[in-house]
């Protein structure tokens, strides 16, 4: 890409309106520490956008890019880690015309199912971003360890969010996933058994993900945006947690290497609702590889129930969990 993260451009052309719709910018861009070597760096690709409509997909995909370009010192260490190969714009002609799945170019055929360069060249938006993700991602032999597709759906069991994973291959049993699932325990899996050239199958046959997953947001459940972001920031935990080679104590939001009172700041300057429950079933743990101690005495539990009370107390009246938009 150029130095706006600009990979190509779609093809444009007439919507199902009439009306014109001109050559739209495709973006690809790497979050990644650059200070670090990239020598070795576990590569994980993230997309969004095929499905014009999927508006919740996208959502949880801005969670995820939010969290790992923030200051939290974990997003900060993962960065040193890893490269995160990123494509938000698969089908911009699609959303700027108010599709519901196909692009304008080819309105009577979904673009997941044409993730090979045998089927891809009438596809440019398809073809653009493909290109883009072989020539960024295998430009070295350093390891991919995933590839996600965010995407939406409608009521489908397990009736909540879910991923499409290859349960044959155990990518199901990835310790990522897994640690994934503890983090967002509503959240389902669904064995992809697709044998067609989907994205996710792109990702693996092609770029040698060792997980694939298409993963569906639900669509039907009346959820503020706010969940989704914090849907896909655990995503970026769930990558810390089993890359780190010392990983924080959940609920040490301050982490100096105990969960006591002084996380209560933290957790009120930038945490969430989850976080304070971490918090709370934590509290009084020390990390003894960080050296850290506990100082003060562990709460009764009627007490401790209080004081995380009143935190959520305090998040709700900030906002910082939730919010009044909708998605």
């Amino acid at each position: 890409g150029n130095a706006n993260g600009v990979v190509g451009q779609s093809p444009g052309g007439v919507d199902d309106l009439g009306r014109v719709v001109t050559p739209k910018d495709i973006y690809g861009y790497r979050i990644t520490d650059p200070a670090v070597s990239s020598d070795g760096k576990t590569k994980i690709v993230i997309t969004t956008g095929m499905h014009a409509a999927e508006t919740a997909g996208r959502w949880a995909y801005q969670g995820l890019v939010d969290w790992l370009v923030s200051d939290d010192p974990r997003a900060a260490e993962l960065r040193g880690l890893t490269e995160f190969y990123s494509y938000p714009t698969m089908n911009p002609d699609g959303v700027f015309a108010g599709n519901s799945r196909a692009t304008v170019q080819n309105p009577n055929q979904d673009p997941n199912g044409l993730w090979n360069p045998g089927l891809w060249q009438p596809h440019a938006d398809i073809k653009v971003n493909g290109e883009a993700m072989l020539a960024d991602v295998l430009e070295d032999d350093d390891p991919v360890l995933a590839f996600i597709d965010f995407h939406s759906t409608w009521p489908t069991p397990p009736g909540d969010d879910f991923g499409f994973i290859e349960v044959d291959q155990g990518d199901n049993l990835s310790p990522f996933w897994l640690e994934f699932r503890r983090l967002q325990p509503n959240v389902g899996e669904i064995d992809s058994t697709s044998t067609g050239w989907i994205s996710a199958n792109f990702g693996d046959l092609l770029l040698g993900a060792d997980v694939d997953i298409t993963f569906e947001t639900h669509l039907g459940l009346p959820r503020l945006q706010d969940y989704y972001l914090e849907l896909g920031k655990n995503f970026g935990v769930a990558f810390y947690n089993v890359l780190s080679p010392d990983p924080f104590t959940s609920g040490d939001l301050d982490f100096d290497g105990d969960v006591d009172v002084s996380d209560i700041l933290e957790i009120q300057r930038t945490g969430t609702v989850a976080d304070g429950v971490d918090w709370e079933s934590n509290f009084g743990t020390v990390d003894p590889q960080s050296g850290g101690s506990q100082v003060g005495v562990v709460p009764e539990p009627a007490a401790l129930g209080s004081s995380l009370a009143g935190l959520l107390g305090f998040v709700f009246r900030r906002g910082i969990g939730y919010t009044r938009r909708y998605a």
